[in-house]
């Protein structure tokens, strides 16, 4: 598990979540992940959707994997240095082009999730993540998400994800 350098931050995940209607009136498909970036990553979500049953409330979002943008693993201590090395010389954590993997479970049971996220290491590029499996509830969800990242000077205080998923039919 790779542990956040900014433990107090929020990170607010705003997910735009795409479902076909079959006839009902369509439910408004925002929903707002309000994520902890500590070792476990609590977090809860809101909007219409949640309220409907169709995504769970809560969780925690665990980080599986960190790599090289070829997909290779990148240990963590050489992105921690990697990190420092780009603050120091006057950047942020966005000079470090990697890929990393993340699984959002949700705490009723309902299911998983997995993006997979992608940092080019231009910091003008935007941060892109998909759905890359999913379990349970959420075993036919896809879509794809860009992210916004507000910050104070070099520390993200929080992340914005907007995506545009299907949540898959139940047959």
């Amino acid at each position: 598990m790779i542990r956040r350098r900014h433990a107090g931050a929020i990170i607010a995940v705003g997910l735009a979540l795409l479902v076909g209607s079959c006839g009902n009136d369509a439910l408004d498909p925002v929903v707002v992940f309000d994520l902890q970036p500590i070792e476990a990553q609590p977090w809860t979500a809101t909007g219409e959707l949640v309220d409907a049953g169709l995504l769970c409330s809560s969780g925690d979002r665990e980080f599986l994997f960190v790599g090289y943008p070829d997909g290779s693993p990148m240990p963590v201590e050489e992105m921690m240095k990697l990190i420092d090395d780009a603050i120091e010389a006057g950047g942020s954590h966005e000079n470090v082009a990697r890929i990393g993997r993340m699984e959002y479970v949700c705490d009723d049971g309902s299911g998983t999730f997995t993006m997979t996220e992608r940092m080019t290491g231009d910091p003008a590029d935007e941060i892109t993540s998909e759905v890359t499996r999913g379990s349970g509830a959420y075993l036919m969800m896809s879509g794809t998400c860009t992210q916004e990242e507000h910050t104070e000077g070099t520390e993200v205080v929080r992340l914005t994800n907007t995506c545009e998923f299907d949540l898959g039919s139940e047959t």
